[in-house]
């Protein structure tokens, strides 16, 4: 129902951002309102990306499916996709984090990078929570490796979703 900053610094720094980027106000409004998803924004350790690399950044969903009247739909045998289709899926609340490594400064670009980036999780984790949910867990190639941070389908959204936002704000 509202977005909440763990500090006043957080707070404003958000708020440049969005003062600078219709696209960051659109994602803010998202998590915004009655009937709309908490989203949490602090500052701590990011931990390691799943390949073992430093993260600077990191964002969590609590996704939950409503099958409604579509639970009776449900049947032995369906795919975990035809399941998943039934329903209607939703973010309940989100945490946004940045790194502890990260300097919060409207002038320091790798921060405002790492924080778009992480926008443009909470972007389409609230816009479409099952691509969200199922991207999230797209990580392997065809072989079963771990694919590059970059190659991974959230991670080139939330990469498009920052080059786009920075365009804006670097202006």
């Amino acid at each position: 129902m509202d977005v909440f900053y763990a500090t006043e610094q957080l707070r404003s720094f958000f708020a440049t951002l969005a003062a600078r980027s219709q696209k960051v106000r659109d994602t803010l409004a998202l998590y915004e309102g009655e009937g709309r998803p908490n989203l949490y924004k602090g500052q701590g350790d990011a931990g390691k990306d799943i390949d073992g690399d430093e993260a600077y950044g990191s964002f969590a969903a609590d996704i939950i499916p409503d099958y409604g009247e579509n639970l009776t739909k449900l049947t032995p045998g369906m795919t975990l996709e035809e399941m998943e289709n039934l329903a209607t899926w939703s973010v309940r609340e989100a945490t946004l984090i940045l790194d502890t490594n990260l300097t919060i400064s409207i002038f320091n670009r790798d921060t405002i990078r790492h924080a778009l980036h992480e926008l443009g999780h909470a972007d389409q984790a609230a816009r479409s929570p099952l691509q969200y949910r199922r991207d999230i867990n797209n990580i392997r190639d065809k072989e079963g490796k771990i694919m590059k941070h970059d190659k991974r389908p959230n991670e080139i959204y939330a990469d498009r979703y920052e080059e786009r936002a920075y365009e804006r704000i670097a202006k």
